[in-house]
């Protein structure tokens, strides 16, 4: 099936993402579908074996292709006949009756329609299921817009099926899982599939302080009496079991937020506040829904959608004293996991903030949602029965009598059948004396305690919970209210540093014991209103918690968490792949991620993504013992998306990467295979939609077109899309298996573009060499360093003692733009590299640096909305994403051994460092000295951004210096980490020695076997008169300046650079310095001309200048050079004459700074005399100062005395 569905999928890996037009655009009336120039086509039948061999050896002849080239304007077109062809597709394809076409269905798959071009005279095979069930798709569409008769693009049915369901979900499924609770809303939302009363009177109920929202509701249901609307008002204490059991037989809708706006009459109206559903039987507003779904929200760029939603839930706390499970009335008394702090931050930071206005609304917005937060923390889950006093942790406790109503009517017959045959009465009639207290079971009553726990925890149901859940303090609620705490406290610092509250409510006592709470009850809670909320006292509260959780719920002989029972006082032995939920709160040491990390994915990891739980820990099945749907083997997109964020957090790029690309490498199969599905879940080891579990499947129910997807399934395609790479998402577009594309190497390149023409034989595949070219051009991010400078890098050069600028190297264009852009904008930024960017401007800012021709080599940063954070975290994961380590691994253990050698001799290290780095390659080289140079600029402005150089090594280990065989193993990463937070402490004394390319007669001329670097390809440069090299020595130079990288573009605009930036003027008046220069070229080539910036001489400059692209050569850049020359020429004297007198010029790599250095160091400082180099007293030096490199004629470095 898998090679089938490749040979379909050629077509659709060369289209453009945006080359297919909105349906609602396409079949409009309005629309002309016939081009008003006739296009003739080779459209022919491929029935004839002879004209399709004929064809495909014309096609193989002519040019190929690339997949980010855009496609043919004259793309087939077919003319339509709505109904008939449905009809036709339908009676031949549909074999089992189900309104879709699928891979179970036993039709011929093929079907020919008629070109456009020749008026159905000439036709076409449509063949293949993919795109059979578009076309019924199409036709669903056009006859909804009323179109008996349409011209059809062949774009359209051959769409690439990742680039269509991400279209599908972004433009259509979103909007028709909708909804607005008003009167132009309330048809739709009123509709509640769970209601098996047989009452079905629409109900709303409204909160009693709503008199104004009341009254509008009075008003609609009087206005529109086919609504049969009945408004009910709530009690004060509406969540009182008691209450709340006797509205199960007249369930309804609750009131949610409304705004008010303008109405026609000139005056004030209510609205209600959008929001979207999971969909399916579904029909409400849900809680920890809506925290997936505004993720997927965010990245489609609908942040005033998901913004709407934090408001229903802020409205719901205030109201209903908790956001509940569901907006549902017999759901008052549950609440369900705790999202709300980090889905507010989310949106909070997509929030526009350019001016002093929509900071402070920002703010307040901020401010309003955290004082709900802290609410509902205080109120629900920081107070018993939720709160065990013992171990200070959380539980899922709903309050609640009677059996939960909104099931299905047989779900609990298995449990409720024994009761039943007790006492001589039908499982109808128990049901209905035991809920209304007629007839007491105490054992009855616990289990429902922890049913409706289970149904709290989201987790309903799962044999981990079974009989036992409400005495359970899990890992991922305690992970989730750790991560509360810790988002109030961020919040908190961004509001100001303290936080008054406006309702009044009782605090809970910290820390939480039973003695504590004993005291308050006899003395009195301490109120809400009685004082300000402190950062300081937020961070305890998390520090607290990570220290029960460690204590209790962390397991250190098996690395993994496990939920605790707080009743028997012992850890349940389930094993929960919701362990991965510390990693994403953070909650997690570095020793304690890497153990759950390897324990987890050995345990939780399958071909589909992650299961809930192994099959250990699940039991047997039998017909006594069901599946259950939160067990092995299924798999849901929380958990995915919780354990991408977790990984991707602690550094572990490649692993969020591969389990998304398990993940959507399942969703796409499926919505290739079954007619455009999108399920609730799937069994992840079957690859399956069709699950045997109690609830069955959500979302699979729909004729001909799929119209909502699933909610949080919806935002896990869009949110995986973003942490893959364009060869993953091409190899998604084929179908690649996980197994295949990750079998020939850690990103499977090749697998992400061999592909075979549909209806050619297997053996007639496209050109190996153009397939493999593709393969390298199509990607940065993934891709090996040495093959991406190939294409996408940019100059680095640096200038002589005379000011004779030089091509020195290569870095990737992504690291130079981004590198640029945090220098000036992010160095003052807390967290900068610790707090992700928004996965939407991220995944926006990636395609930039992945899309040909350019690779983000033009891009201006003031036409986009990037935040440091973005860039930062786009720069990170470039270093992560490669394959392997700056440090490439062959030298992972020389570099540790250098540090590790006893007794420690700074010195020595330092010199060691030098010559290890001269053996990396000259790619890794040149990135490895700039990443260092960027880190220390960072770790200088620590005291405002916290990035020490201790964070950043932790945070930059995993890209700079990591090897396979330690990758699980923390206890060999302390040893890594200190090895790079000593050279970003030491990173100005690591300028190298390397010479220019070989030269003739002062002319640069890197030519083929003259000195080219080795993993380099054979260009030429543009002639410039350059003289000799730097001179080299053991420590930084006293002549050499800092060495900058500047990426060119039409715009000056200064870089920054290590340390301390200088202003515009400073770089007016800098004196004589050998900068380094990254251009805006790609791969050397002709007419390239870089322009620097200089700081005054022993000082750290403020880096260098943007220049500009000066491909036109000639007599301008002539000019430019030479007043280049001049001026720097003119200040040599005077920067000679301070040298001699001791002062060092500028030194380092990228400009860095040279540490406070001992006196006895000092004296051993070089300094520049007439006749060589000597220390301060006159004395000669280290003998190897006195040589100088060259190249021999063989190219060859060899070393001379002066």
């Amino acid at each position: 099936m898998a090679s089938s569905r490749n040979r379909q999928m050629l077509l659709q890996s060369r289209g453009t993402r945006a080359g297919v037009v909105h349906p609602d655009q396409f079949y409009s009336r309005d629309t002309q579908h016939a081009s008003s120039k006739k296009v003739r086509t080779n459209s022919t039948s491929q029935a004839d074996p002879l004209t399709r061999k004929s064809n495909t050896l014309e096609m193989n002849r002519r040019k190929r292709r690339m997949s980010h080239d855009p496609q043919t304007k004259n793309s087939r077109r077919f003319i339509v006949d709505v109904d008939e062809t449905l009809r036709i597709v339908l009676q031949q394809e549909d074999t089992d009756g189900d309104f879709q076409i699928s891979v179970t269905d036993s039709g011929p798959k093929l079907i020919t329609l008629g070109t456009a071009t020749s008026n159905g005279v000439k036709t076409f095979d449509i063949r293949g299921n993919y795109m059979l069930s578009n076309l019924v798709q199409e036709l669903a569409i056009a006859r909804d817009h009323g179109r008996t008769r349409i011209v059809l693009d062949e774009e359209r049915l051959s769409e690439p099926p990742v680039d269509r369901l991400s279209r599908m979900i972004a433009t259509s499924f979103w909007r028709s899982l909708t909804r607005r609770i008003d009167g132009d809303g309330l048809e739709i939302i009123c509709a509640d599939p769970k209601n098996r009363t047989g009452h079905l009177t629409p109900r709303i109920y409204v909160p009693y302080s709503e008199m104004k929202m009341f009254e509008y509701y009075k008003a609609v249901a009087k206005q529109r009496p086919h609504l049969r609307l009945e408004v009910i008002r709530l009690p004060k204490e509406c969540d009182d079991p008691a209450f709340v059991k006797s509205l199960n037989d007249k369930p309804g809708l609750l009131a949610l937020a409304m705004e008010e706006v303008d109405d026609d009459m000139g005056g004030k109206a209510l609205k209600g506040i959008p929001f979207i559903v999971p969909g399916a039987r579904f029909n409400e507003l849900y809680n920890w829904d809506s925290y997936f779904i505004a993720l997927g929200l965010i990245v489609d760029g609908q942040v005033e959608m998901a913004k709407g939603m934090v408001e229903h839930f802020v409205f719901e706390i205030k109201h209903y004293n908790k956001i509940l499970n569901g907006s549902r009335s017999y759901y008052l008394c549950r609440t369900q996991p705790p999202f709300l702090t980090d889905m507010t931050l989310q949106i909070y930071n997509q929030l526009q903030k350019s001016t002093p206005k929509e900071v402070e609304a920002a703010n307040t917005w901020l401010k309003r949602a955290m004082r709900a937060a802290i609410k509902e923390y205080h109120t629900i889950w920081m107070v018993p029965p939720r709160l065990d006093p013992v171990t200070g942790l959380s539980r899922y406790h709903p309050d609640g009598l009677g059996i939960p109503p909104e099931t299905e009517a047989s779900h609990f017959t298995h449990i409720l059948e024994p009761y039943a045959a007790k006492h001589g009465v039908s499982i109808l009639e128990f049901t209905e004396a035991y809920n209304d207290g007629r007839l007491r079971e105490p054992d009855l009553d616990e289990y429902f305690v922890h049913d409706r726990a289970v149904r709290e925890s989201g987790h309903d149901t799962t044999y981990r919970f079974e009989k036992k859940c409400a005495y359970l303090a899990t890992i991922d609620l305690n992970a989730l209210l750790f991560k509360y705490e810790v988002d109030i406290a961020t919040a908190i610092e961004i509001l100001g540093g303290e936080l008054d509250l406006e309702e009044d409510f009782n605090l809970s006592p910290f820390p939480p014991s039973k003695e504590a709470f004993e005291a308050a009850i006899k003395s009195g809670f301490e109120r809400s209103l009685s004082r300000k909320q402190t950062k300081e006292e937020w961070v305890k509260r998390s520090q607290l918690r990570e220290e029960r959780i460690n204590k209790y719920l962390w397991n250190e002989g098996k690395k993994l968490y496990f939920d605790y029972d707080t009743v028997a006082g012992a850890q349940i032995p389930y094993e929960t792949v919701t362990a991965f939920w510390a990693l994403w709160a953070g909650c997690a040491s570095e020793q304690q991620a890497f153990d759950v990390m390897a324990t987890g994915l050995s345990k939780f990891e399958v071909i589909g993504g992650l299961v809930s739980g192994t099959e250990e820990s699940r039991g047997p099945i039998s017909l006594d013992r069901p599946n259950r749907q939160w067990d092995f083997p299924y798999a849901w997109p929380p958990h995915q998306i919780m354990a991408w964020v977790g990984f991707e957090r602690y550094g572990r790029l490649e692993d969020a990467q591969r389990l998304a690309y398990r993940w959507l490498y399942m969703m796409t199969t499926a919505f290739v295979d079954f007619n455009g599905v999108v399920p609730e879940k799937f069994d992840a080891v079957k690859l399956s939609h069709m699950v045997d579990a109690e609830y069955g499947n959500q979302g699979v129910d729909f004729k001909m077109i799929p119209r909502e997807g699933f909610g949080w399934m919806n935002a896990a395609y869009q949110v995986g899309l973003t942490f893959i790479t364009e060869a993953m998402r091409r190899a998604l577009n084929s179908c690649v298996s996980p197994e295949k594309f990750f079998a020939k190497g850690r990103m499977g390149v090749m697998d992400a573009t061999i592909q075979v023409p549909i209806g050619l034989p297997d053996e007639e595949v496209f050109d190996p060499i153009d397939l493999a070219l593709e393969a390298i051009m199509g990607g940065v991010f993934g891709v090996p360093l040495r093959d991406s400078l190939r294409y996408a890098s940019v100059q680095i050069s640096t200038a002589n003692q005379n000011n004779e600028l030089y091509v020195w190297g290569y870095i990737p264009v992504v690291v130079a733009k981004c590198g640029l852009f945090l220098k000036q904008k992010g160095t003052e930024v807390e967290g900068i590299f610790r707090i992700n960017g928004s996965s939407r401007r991220m995944r926006e800012l990636q395609t930039i640096f992945e899309t040909p021709p350019r690779y983000g080599k033009n891009i201006q940063w003031e036409e986009h909305a990037f935040t440091p954070h973005d860039v930062a975290s786009v720069f990170r994961r470039f270093l992560t994403s490669m394959p392997e380590p700056v440090i490439p691994n062959a030298l992972y253990h020389d570099f540790r051994n250098a540090y590790s050698k006893k007794p420690f001799n700074q010195e020595e290290v330092v010199g060691a460092y030098k010559r290890l780095i001269a053996r990396l390659p000259l790619g890794n080289q040149y990135l490895l000295l700039y990443v260092l140079d960027l880190l220390t600029v960072f770790a200088k402005k620590s005291d405002i951004n916290k990035m020490t150089s201790t964070n950043l090594a932790v945070i930059f280990r995993p890209a700079v210096l990591n090897h396979p065989a330690h990758e699980m193993s923390p206890e060999h990463h302390k040893l890594s980490q200190e090895v790079l937070e000593f050279m970003i402490e030491h990173q100005d004394w690591f300028m190298l020695d390397i010479p220019p390319p070989p030269r003739k007669d002062s002319i640069m001329a890197t030519r083929k076997g003259r000195g080219a670097p080795t993993d380099r390809p054979e260009y030429e440069y543009e002639h410039e008169n350059v003289s000799s090299p730097p001179s080299s020595s053991s420590a930084p130079t006293s002549f050499g300046g800092p060495l900058k990288t500047v990426v060119t573009q039409l715009t000056p605009v200064h870089e920054g650079s290590g340390g301390d930036l200088e202003n515009d003027q400073s770089r007016k008046e800098s004196s004589s310095a050998s900068p380094l220069v990254a251009s805006s070229t790609g791969a050397p080539a002709t007419g390239t001309a870089t322009t620097t910036a200089t700081g005054p001489v022993g000082t750290r400059s403020g880096g260098g200048v943007e220049g500009e692209d000066s491909s036109e050569g000639g007599t301008k850049e002539k000019e430019k050079r030479a007043k280049f020359d001049n001026e720097k020429l003119a200040k040599n004297e005077k920067d000679v004459d301070r040298e001699r007198r001791g002062r060092s010029s500028k030194v380092g790599f990228f400009s860095g700074v040279r540490r406070s250095r001992t006196v006895e160091d000092k004296r051993r400082e070089p300094v520049v005399g007439g006749g060589g180099i000597s220390d301060s007293e006159g004395k000669t030096g280290h003998p190897e100062r006195h040589l100088l490199k060259k190249r021999n004629s063989k190219g060859e470095v060899e070393k001379t005395g002066r």
